[in-house]
């Protein structure tokens, strides 16, 4: 669903304009004017080069910060990356210039698995720009649109699995930076269930924004359930908890298929046979205010590593913790630790009977 910014109707994903006030939801308001979202400006044509490097092979999508495209840097050997461009008007003053600029060097910075790779920063006329590793997966809302009528759309082992590598991403990366907008449209996923890996992507590109205009843009995009209360309150010093309430709105979509909007039920209401430690991380990390959630990243983590995988109560449930180690490569694991194959021995018995028939035999 999405937003009216004008008027505040709620409208499916499909339409796009209100048919009230005649808003348009390619378009953004500014000094109570509305300006496009997208400019063609900004669509390069396959072929061009841009900054002297990059040459674009396609346009990928476009939306509220920008054009995103697949690109070939020929100064590494026609390898493939993502370019963003941001939206000239997104950066039109210093201070959002600067903010967009602080960021894209902090996550220059980032080293994770789970967390897309940023490149190089740099700009071409009026248009800023930064290049990303290209991986080849598909967004999670790809893979909810996929999933529309089945429900539950994931299995538990698979929601826990994806869950437990953004918190795993998310407790690395809150030493240096919060991310903002973690939405299913910023996490890709790479293979199929069960063997899967995660990139998030974005970090901190929503801090270019002033909070007002990023609200506005998350209603008319249709991305703001995911975002934490005190977000939508404009309230301008957040922290990392408000990454955790994202988490905690992803988690339970994955779980029920549906948003946990207003006075939502528990995860054990909607799905059989969940484990009530579900619906305690759900409302944890679902709590309308930062510290009633989560402390930290780690913290979820590990509440999520305790919850068993079966139904069954038994001596030594299976949780996701012990499913990691099984499916984790014996390669990682230190020589030492492999398991060794018994070494055959010969029984004493067998030894005996041995020395008795060379006995006999020679007539000693």
């Amino acid at each position: 669903m999405k937003y009216c910014t004008i008027c505040g109707k709620e409208f499916p994903d499909d339409v796009d304009t209100c048919d009230s006030c005649k808003y348009r939801f390619d378009s953004i308001a500014i000094n109570g004017e509305t300006e496009p979202l997208s400019d063609k400006t900004t669509v390069f044509s396959p072929g061009s080069i841009i900054g002297g490097r990059y040459q674009v092979i396609k346009l990928i999508g476009q939306g509220g910060m920008g054009s995103v495209f697949l690109v070939h840097d020929t100064m590494l050997k026609d390898q493939k990356n993502v370019l963003k461009v941001i939206h000239p008007r997104l950066v039109k003053n210093l201070e959002a210039l600067q903010r967009f600029i602080d960021e894209v060097i902090i996550c220059q910075k980032l080293n994770h698995p789970n967390i897309i790779k940023v490149f190089h920063l740099d700009r071409i006329d009026n248009f800023h720009f930064f290049t990303m590793e290209f991986v080849d997966g598909i967004s999670l809302r790809e893979w909810f649109n996929r999933l529309k009528d089945k429900k539950p759309p994931f299995s538990l082992t698979e929601t826990l699995s994806v869950i437990h590598l953004l918190l795993d991403a998310l407790s690395y990366a809150h030493h240096f930076m919060i991310h903002r907008d973690i939405k299913p449209e910023n996490i890709i996923i790479l293979g199929d269930f069960p063997d899967i890996r995660v990139k998030i992507l974005d970090f901190g590109i929503a801090k270019t924004l002033s909070p007002s205009k990023f609200i506005q843009m998350a209603q008319t995009m249709g991305t703001a359930y995911y975002i934490a209360p005190e977000q939508m309150n404009g309230v301008k010093n957040i922290d990392h908890r408000s990454d955790l309430y994202s988490v905690g709105m992803i988690f339970y979509e994955m779980l029920t298929g549906e948003k946990a909007v207003g006075r939502f039920s528990l995860p054990t209401e909607f799905i059989h046979g969940l484990p009530a430690e579900i619906d305690s991380i759900v409302t944890t990390a679902l709590a309308p205010r930062a510290d009633g959630r989560y402390s930290s990243a780690e913290e979820m983590k590990k509440a999520l590593e305790e919850v068993p995988l079966s139904g069954e109560r038994d001596e030594k449930p299976e949780t996701i913790s012990s499913y990691a180690v099984e499916a984790s490569p014996k390669s990682f694991l230190p020589e030492k630790e492999l398991p060794q194959k018994p070494r055959k021995t010969i029984a004493p018995a067998i030894l005996i009977l041995l020395a008795l028939i060379v006995v006999c035999f020679f007539g000693f």
